[in-house]
């Protein structure tokens, strides 16, 4: 899909890149991470042509980009900046459908499309369309910038450090929203952070930079288990290394057995547009949260499909509040025994009273068949 070769970049004696190569795959998320200084903002930035190589050829499905029409490029990637970068005197909808707008789409097209990227992400487009920037949070606005890079359907998205002006519960909330948005949309993302558990979470390969190199390319488990150099140990951190191997001994606490559901459901989802988003999911149990992003109960796949013909109903009439939930260091039989005694879907998992996950009979099961098998 992107191709690097021999890519190097030089602002008089200063060498910014060198002799960079680097492939990457259509419909993966890829996170370039390293330093300051070490090249990921500028590797990231010739995709799209605001920053000429001073040597090399990169090129998107084949086709050599120094020969494309900058402007042209550009409307086929999306991009997401840490200043999100909206405009403040269009509304929500036009921000979002400006670009669109730009290529000739119909309005009706792009006008479905505004609504649609909106529950995508559970904004609810009676409620936030018509509204300012100035109106929204930070995360929401986030969110909208991220829709907005979508919104042309580019096979392409650039993101550089999007969310790392955010406040640690809006980032990690973001985190997991791209994660859920990239099951369903399949694009190829580049995304620069300088935060390597953002990375390790959110990435299917993470390119590590140092001195306008890479020094390791590959998946977050391969990396955590085995780190390139000294370079890639000091920089992940001993506390992670081996993070990904498989635990020992036997299963004990309701961590090892809960699941940390990726989709995101919001208690104004209409039940239908939460089957799509559950159904694309590999989770069989989810969050519901509401508007301020605080979860406020739970639902499982069966629960919903159950409530099919109920589809313009939102999910908040037929959730479990979280009322009842385990602590992550308890027992897991002792949370078989909330289960059955409170004959819910699953139970929220806490931990230093935060929700970490969510424990159901599935997902007690399955690590009961992988201990005996």
């Amino acid at each position: 899909m992107i191709r690097f070769d021999n890519i190097s970049k030089g602002y008089g004696a200063v060498q910014v890149l060198s002799e960079l190569n680097m492939q990457i795959g259509k419909g993966e998320l890829v996170a370039l991470i390293g330093p300051s200084g070490c090249g990921k903002t500028t590797t990231l930035r010739m995709i799209n042509r605001l920053i000429e190589p001073s040597s090399g050829t990169i090129t998107i499905n084949g086709q050599d980009i120094s020969k494309m029409s900058p402007v042209e490029l550009r409307r086929g990637i999306g991009y997401v900046i840490q200043q999100i970068g909206l405009l403040p005197h269009l509304s929500i909808g036009k921000n979002i459908g400006l670009v669109p707008k730009l290529k000739g789409w119909k309005e009706q097209d792009y006008s479905n499309r505004i609504d649609e990227l909106m529950h995508m992400v559970g904004l609810d487009p009676k409620v936030f369309r018509n509204r300012y920037p100035s109106e929204l949070s930070g995360g929401q606005q986030q969110r909208i910038g991220v829709i907005r890079a979508l919104a042309a359907e580019p096979p392409v998205i650039l993101m550089d450090e999007p969310f790392s002006a955010l406040d640690p519960i809006s980032r990690e909330q973001l985190q997991e929203e791209l994660v859920r948005l990239q099951k369903e949309i399949h694009k190829t993302i580049v995304f620069v952070t300088h935060d390597i558990d953002e990375a390790l979470k959110i990435a299917d390969r993470i390119a590590i930079m140092n001195g306008g190199r890479i020094v390791q390319y590959d998946s977050p488990q391969a990396i955590l288990q085995n780190p390139a150099n000294s370079f890639v140990r000091g920089f992940i951190g001993e506390k992670r290394l081996g993070a990904g191997a498989p635990k020992a001994g036997g299963l004990s606490q309701v961590e090892d057995v809960m699941i940390r559901p990726v989709a995101r459901l919001y208690a104004e989802h209409r039940i239908a547009d939460a089957l799509t988003v559950a159904g694309s999911s590999e989770d069989d149990a989810f969050f519901v949260y509401d508007g301020d992003q605080s979860v406020i109960g739970f639902i499982s796949l069966a629960e919903l499909e159950r409530h099919a013909n109920r589809g313009n109903e939102t999910v908040r009439h037929i959730m479990h509040p979280s009322t009842l939930c385990v602590e992550a260091d308890s027992s897991w039989k002792e949370a078989s025994a909330k289960l059955l005694e409170s004959n819910a879907s699953g139970l929220p998992v806490m931990k230093q009273g935060k929700v970490v996950g969510l424990i159901t009979p599935g997902s007690i099961l399955r690590e009961i068949v992988k201990m005996n098998a």
